[in-house]
Order: structure tokens, then C-alpha cells, then sequence
């Protein structure tokens, strides 16, 4: 007999019956649509964890035969607890706490893989929930909650803007190294994670959610609903700069430039670092990946038209106006076209082959844990620090020199919003499956080696 074919009403009838035969207190609606009911546990069952007794059980009636839990918050997101076959209440309690030790084991254990990831993670012994707070560079602060049935994203607080509990998003955490993985995954998922709404528990009370912490990332005061509007700007030319400073103005080593041409029809990209006084490293990207890079003298350098055209094979080389960028930043409109090189908001995408870097700064070597930021190419830190285990930096890192590493990695595939790549070793050999994350959360943290030689 299946219950989906019997009333509500009818079924909340047996259920009554059952739970009467018990003697557990439950109560039915006038409408005889819904059944609820508690019981005292007589000192019979222990928070797992702190050990003080959990006086009742507060729950509601799934079906004929099975108990949601509602009450302590500690219950809540068990699965539904079979009761009907069960001869008293203590066989109930039994498997209760069955269930509460799983939980707890699993929240601790949990806890032990965050912090592995870099993460300072707490236990919500109330909730019994392993809780983080994550920094994601360029996006803002997620919440993250998990126990038996995983990690989830469950509050969201995007730079500039309030927090805003989300619908629980799974993070899957297989095959995750280390915080940058992390990082990059939940990136991923925090844009989806926004836009679902988070449903009140009265609205599906029979199949509760994940539940919603109080909001505690705060943003700045600006509405949620604020939209900022995006406007053109003009990107810096050296013919700009060379108005403004001058000729007599002189180009120190790290700068780095780029052209952008057409050569036959395709988008080329030309970029460019200063060595020294004059000597520099250059690399021409097309839509099929890097065809060159090396270093050259100013003196023997043919012009970068002239370059590309012997490189190439071809003379139709034109030179193309650089696209104005979008302050403030904003999703891409449409799907990058694969058979050009494309650009985010005046950035260059990743192309196929390409190596990019992440390029970061050590704090802290206490021998065992390295305390580690993120640096632009200009050497200034960003985004929040990380702690990885000694061992495991040191082999995914490459030392550029003390106290300055680099992690490269080599781009596989670029797809509308999704970068999948290589991580590659000091010896740049590809290490494993590839890594896949959203474009944005990508350019949030690499940059292509053309501009961090």
C-alpha cells in the first residue's frame, strides 16, 4: 500500500493511533492535514558532544510511520526516524542517538578537513555544524555550514553589499588540495547560490531545509537591490602617457604592455615585459594559443606590425583599437566566441596552452604551517592570507626568490563562464586531473605569465 494514494487526513489518523499506543503527546490540526507532537526523554539521551541532557523532542509526522525532527536544533536535518514498528519510546531514543553520534562524528571530522584547507573552522554545538567563514577575492565573504550530509554555501555577502542567506548549495570537496581549490569552487557556486531564495520552513514543513543561520557578514550599507551601472572607460595608451610625462619620462623593469592586431582576419594579442634598459621578454597569443615567446633587444626588434607579419606569414597585419573596459566590473553580456581571443571587462582571457600564474607572498614559515597572500603584478597584496601545511606548499609552489612563490598552471579548455587547467610543477610538468572554475573567480586570482614573467 503506498501512502501517496491515502489522504493526508487518514494517514495522520494511523500515526495518532500508533502514537497514543506509546504514549507520546501529538496534537492534529482542525484540518486534520497536519500532525505533530513531543515527548520527554527522561534524561535517556546526551548531546554527543557537550554531554548535557536533551530534555524533548519536538517533531512532526511524515507519512504514517516517521517522525521529522523539529526540536533541539541539534535533530533538525536528521533523516525522517521510522517509529511505527517500534515498541516503546526508548527504541526511538536509541536510534536518536545513533544518529546524534554519526552527526557529531562527522561535523569533527569536518572540522579536521577545513582546517587542513587553510580554513579557521568552529563547531555550532547548539546546531551541530562545523562553520567557516570564506574570503573570496574579488566576490566577497561566503558562510559555510556542513555535518553528515556535506559542506553547503548558506549565506553570501558580495563586496559592497549586505549579507544574504542563500538556499544551501552543496561544495563538494573531493579532490580539493588546498584553500585556493576551495576558493575557486565555492567562487563557482556563489553566483547561483544568490539566485535562489532561501524558502521559509512553514512554506514545506514536511521536508525541512538546511537550516538559515542569523546574518552575521555584514557589508557596507548599500541595498542589496543597488545594481551599480556600468560605464566606459578608456584604457591607458603609451602615446597617452607619452603626451602627459613626455619624452624624458623613462619605462622601469616589470612594466608590461600589450598590442592588440589582426593578422588575416584573426585577433592577435602582442604583450610585452621591460627586462632592462633594453631588453624585453614578449609573447604573440592568436586564438589557438601562445605561438611565440622569448626575449629580444631593443635595437634588433623590427616593430611589432613587422614582428608578427614574419612570425605569421602573412602581410594583412592591422593594428586594433583596444576595447574600452567596464567600470564597474560586470559579467560578461555573451559567450565568449571561441575562434577569437576575448577579454573580460578589458582583461585578456585564457586561451588553450597558455600558462598563468598565481603569483603570492609568504608571511609566515613556522617550519610546520606557511601563512601566504596573494600579490598583483605590481607586488601588492590582496585578498584575505592563507595557511597551507609546509610540505603541501612548497610542492605546489615554486620559489621565484625568498619569501616570493609563484603557482603556475596551464589552461586546458575555456568555455563562456568555466576555465578548466593544469596545475603544473616546479619543473612545469601537469600535475593530475584537470581543475576546472568560473572565469571570473580565475582572473581573480591568476594572470596570464605574459604579465608576471
Amino acid at each position: 500500500m503506498r501512502d501517496a494514494r491515502i489522504p493526508r487526513a487518514r494517514l495522520n489518523q494511523i500515526a495518532l493511533r500508533k502514537l497514543e499506543a506509546l504514549g507520546v503527546s501529538s496534537k492534529m490540526s482542525a484540518d486534520q492535514e497536519r500532525l505533530e507532537g513531543s515527548f520527554e526523554t527522561r534524561g535517556a539521551l546526551l548531546h554527543p558532544r557537550t554531554g548535557e541532557p536533551i530534555p524533548r523532542i519536538d517533531f512532526l509526522v511524515h507519512g504514517h510511520d516517521q517522525l521529522l525532527f523539529l526540536q533541539p536544533p541539534s535533530l533538525r536535518g536528521l533523516p525522517p526516524q521510522q517509529f511505527f514498528d517500534l515498541r516503546d519510546v526508548s527504541r526511538i531514543l536509541d536510534q536518536v542517538r545513533i544518529r546524534l553520534e554519526q552527526r557529531a562524528s562527522a561535523v569533527e571530522q569536518l572540522q579536521r578537513r577545513l582546517n587542513g584547507l587553510g580554513l579557521s573552522t568552529e563547531i555550532d554545538e547548539v546546531r551541530l555544524r562545523a562553520v567557516a567563514s570564506l574570503d573570496l577575492t574579488g566576490v566577497g565573504k561566503a558562510r559555510l555550514e556542513g555535518d553528515e550530509r556535506g559542506l553547503f554555501i548558506t549565506e553570501l555577502a558580495r563586496i559592497g553589499r549586505d549579507a544574504t542567506p542563500v538556499e544551501p548549495v552543496p561544495v563538494p570537496l573531493e579532490g580539493m588540495d588546498d584553500r585556493m581549490d576551495l576558493e575557486l569552487a565555492v567562487g563557482d557556486l556563489a553566483d547561483k547560490a544568490v539566485e535562489r531564495k532561501v524558502e521559509k520552513p512553514a512554506a514545506r514543513a514536511e521536508q525541512p531545509q538546511f537550516e538559515q543561520p542569523p546574518p552575521v557578514l555584514a557589508g557596507t550599507a548599500r541595498s542589496p537591490d543597488t545594481v551599480p551601472t556600468a560605464r566606459p572607460a578608456e584604457l591607458v595608451t603609451l602615446g597617452k602617457l607619452g603626451q602627459m610625462l613626455g619624452e624624458a619620462a623613462v619605462v622601469l623593469p616589470g612594466a608590461v604592455m600589450q598590442k592588440d592586431l589582426t593578422a588575416a582576419g584573426k585577433r592577435i594579442r602582442f604583450a610585452a615585459r621591460v627586462d632592462g634598459p633594453t631588453s624585453l621578454a614578449g609573447k604573440v597569443v592568436t586564438p589557438d594559443g601562445v605561438v611565440w615567446s622569448g626575449h629580444f633587444e631593443l635595437g634588433d626588434f623590427p616593430g611589432v606590425e613587422d614582428f608578427v607579419a614574419g612570425l605569421l606569414g602573412t602581410a594583412d597585419v592591422q593594428v586594433r583599437a583596444p576595447a574600452p573596459v567596464q567600470l564597474p566590473e560586470a559579467p560578461a553580456a555573451a559567450a565568449p566566441d571561441p575562434a577569437t581571443i576575448g577579454e573580460l571587462g578589458g582583461q585578456p582571457l585564457p586561451v588553450p596552452g597558455e600558462v598563468w600564474v598565481m603569483n603570492t607572498l609568504v608571511e609566515q614559515d613556522d617550519g610546520t604551517e606557511i601563512r601566504y597572500v596573494g600579490v598583483d603584478i605590481d607586488g601588492q597584496p590582496f585578498g584575505a592570507p592563507r595557511v597551507l601545511p609546509k610540505e603541501v606548499f612548497e610542492r605546489i609552489f615554486c620559489m621565484l626568490s625568498p619569501g616570493v612563490y609563484q603557482l603556475p598552471v596551464q589552461i586546458a579548455a575555456v568555455e563562456p563562464d568555466k576555465v578548466s587547467y593544469f596545475q603544473l610543477d616546479p619543473q612545469r610538468q601537469q600535475v593530475g586531473e584537470p581543475r576546472s572554475s568560473r572565469l571570473a573567480a580565475f582572473l581573480s586570482n591568476f594572470a596570464p605569465e605574459a604579465a608576471a614573467y
